[in-house]
């Protein structure tokens, strides 16, 4: 048989596309295979960016819905989403870190703390966008910790105790857990942090916001920094604005940042200049962090953009200033958060019940001793003790006879005290405790018995004479803020609050900044070294500490 017979004899495969159009391109003109390359790439363009503006018109899908388990899967209409469900899936909320960082402290790798905190909670069902404002003091559970501090101080919690984690990640991840545990558990899963450094220099970048200054500004000097009226801020004066003070404190101070957050979006939107955002965000991404992606970033500037006014509303937590320990801190009306919730999430939240903080109990003081003393012209009961802990601020020394009535000798910080006014032959009662502010400590007791010998010296009782003659108690650490209110008078309801237990972050090394110890209840950055007791060196003078 023919071999070629055998070859032709099935049929051959046909000849590919592309090959007959690379073919048929091979005979045109090279202007026209220049302009055909052209149309195709535009169309491969057009394509794409059509694509694009629909993703970007529709930013609810650009956000990751929850994952249903096949063995909780049901049948569309027999489906019913939980919380956290409705918010992933219709809802996103992000929160704003602004930190009290600058490139002195980023130089050195000192923590920081979170001046502004901020949840933008944007509802698509809704067409709504919240912005939360949460006082930078507010009392909170940090993280998932048993520890209570402020919760500006969550994130250097992180900061520091950052193991496998990196050290910013890792204080991110306590700040939105932190700010979780105030609104009771909501999801926060995406967030912004910004720094002094970017606000200036973002600012400036865009030739200044437009904005109309309410008042005239003034810092704490007196010093007129911005005049009231409409005006272009550049960079220095937007900070200037948004960190004072002033007027109002710390809340006034937040309502103010987000209108300027608000007028700074309008002027963007006038401008022209939200399509520019993504670039911003590359060009100063080392100031600016965010796990939002620049497609989700630019969604939600132009889904932003897009909005009414009248569907942007913010909401301003507050709460009544207390303290503990001498620290001020913001305790949060539960009432206002329940309000929040159901207008914000569509959430029921029965809220707890309010706290009332209290100063920790200070150990009883240790070693109280008492014995008769008499050198020369001085004679007396001398009295001495020691601290029992680092609360034992000051102490109240009282003294009492058989059948008489109990009287205060004297208020002191020292360890000892000179007692000369007493009577041969009369046994006297001391009672003695520990003071920290409004808690006292249980008392201890002793007795001595005055001899019969014991006659009056003529020198006064008490303290050496450096000692001021009115009971000193101690002044409480400088407050964070200059319009914090002072801690309430009189003794707290020890039933109003549950003390957490004990926490002690590793702490490899001691840092500038926020230094949190292991008492829970004690803010970071605001801590009390107290000295240790000295021994007298006579029997008749007392150290004071």
């Amino acid at each position: 048989m023919d071999p070629s017979f055998e070859l032709n004899h099935y049929p051959q495969p046909k000849e590919n596309l592309l090959r007959k159009i690379a073919k048929k391109l091979k005979k045109t003109s090279p202007v026209l295979r220049v302009f055909i390359f052209l149309l195709v790439l535009l169309i491969c363009f057009g394509c794409y960016a059509a694509w694009y503006t629909y993703r970007i018109l529709r930013p609810a899908d650009l956000f990751t819905t929850p994952n249903i388990s096949e063995a909780s899967a049901a049948p569309e209409e027999q489906k019913e989403l939980t919380a956290g469900d409705y918010f992933e899936e219709k809802m996103v909320n992000i929160v704003l870190l602004g930190f009290d960082v600058d490139a002195e402290r980023r130089r050195l790798s000192l923590g920081s703390r979170t001046d502004t905190i901020k949840i933008i909670s944007v509802n698509f069902d809704r067409d709504k966008i919240s912005i939360i404002d949460v006082p930078r003091d507010s009392y909170v559970k940090i993280a998932d910790t048993p520890t209570y501090d402020k919760i500006n101080s969550a994130y250097y919690y992180g900061y520091i105790n950052a193991k496998d984690k990196l050290r910013h990640e890792n204080g991110v991840e306590y700040a939105l857990k932190s700010i979780s545990n105030l609104l009771g558990g909501i999801p926060l899963h995406y967030y912004v942090t910004v720094d002094m450094d970017a606000v200036v220099e973002l600012v400036d970048s865009v030739g200044g916001i437009k904005f109309n200054v309410p008042y005239d500004v003034i810092d704490k000097d007196g010093v007129l920094q911005i005049p009231k009226g409409e005006q272009i801020l550049d960079g220095e004066k937007y900070l200037h604005y948004l960190r004072n003070r002033e007027v109002g404190g710390d809340i006034g101070r937040m309502q103010r940042q987000t209108e300027i957050l608000l007028a700074t979006l309008d002027h963007f939107r006038r401008e022209g200049l939200i399509k520019n955002i993504p670039v911003l965000y590359e060009a100063y991404q080392e100031l600016i962090d965010t796990n939002l992606s620049n497609q989700q970033i630019i969604a939600l500037a132009v889904y932003a953009g897009r909005m009414q006014k009248e569907n942007i509303v913010s909401y301003t937590l507050s709460g009544s200033g207390q303290s503990r320990d001498g620290v001020y801190y913001m305790v949060l009306d539960t009432e206002k958060i329940a309000q929040v919730m159901e207008e914000v999430f569509a959430v029921p939240y029965t809220p707890p019940e309010p706290q009332r903080l209290t100063d920790t109990t200070p150990v009883a003081p240790k070693g109280f001793a008492a014995s008769f003393s008499e050198a020369g012209e001085q004679r007396g009961v001398k009295l001495t003790w020691s601290k029992g802990d680092k609360y034992n601020l000051s102490f109240r020394l009282y003294r009492s006879t058989p059948g008489g009535s109990e009287v205060k000798l004297a208020e002191l910080t020292g360890t000892s005290y000179f007692d000369i006014d007493l009577e041969p032959g009369i046994t006297y009662n001391y009672r003695l405790e520990a003071v920290n502010r409004r808690a006292v400590s249980a008392p201890v007791n002793i007795s001595i018995t005055v001899p019969e010998s014991f006659s009056r010296p003529d020198r006064e009782q008490g303290p050496e004479l450096t000692e001021p003659a009115e009971p000193q108690a101690p002044a409480p650490p400088a407050s964070e803020e200059p319009e914090e209110p002072a801690a309430p008078a009189g003794e707290s309801d020890p039933s109003g609050f549950e003390e957490p237990q004990a926490f002690e972050p590793p702490l490899p090394e001691r840092e500038a900044g926020l230094a949190p110890s292991g008492n829970p209840e004690t803010s970071a950055g605001e801590r009390e070294n107290f000295p240790e007791p000295e021994d007298s060196d006579g029997s008749l003078i007392i150290e004071i500490s």
